[in-house]
């Protein structure tokens, strides 16, 4: 999936997809309708990731913002 199918992914779904230079481990931020994901990222872990964060959103309406860390494997709302 290339850098253009995730941001119509994102898109079709009411979100956008920014690539900011994020520190340290962290690796996504979630902030409705926004999906921020580090930019070195290698793609097939961005691909996951977006997926990942997308359901997240659609599924908890509530959430405002989250953030996903690497060596957690959950979203954790803030």
């Amino acid at each position: 999936m290339a850098k253009i199918e995730l941001l119509n992914l994102c898109k079709r779904n009411g979100f956008s997809l920014k690539e900011y230079p994020l520190e340290g481990r962290l690796l996504v931020v979630l902030l409705k309708p926004k999906i921020i994901i580090k930019q070195t990222l290698n793609e097939k872990r961005k691909q996951s990731l977006v997926k990942r964060a997308i359901s997240y959103l659609l599924a908890s309406s509530g959430c405002q913002l989250a953030i996903l860390w690497d060596g957690e494997e959950q979203f954790f709302p803030l």
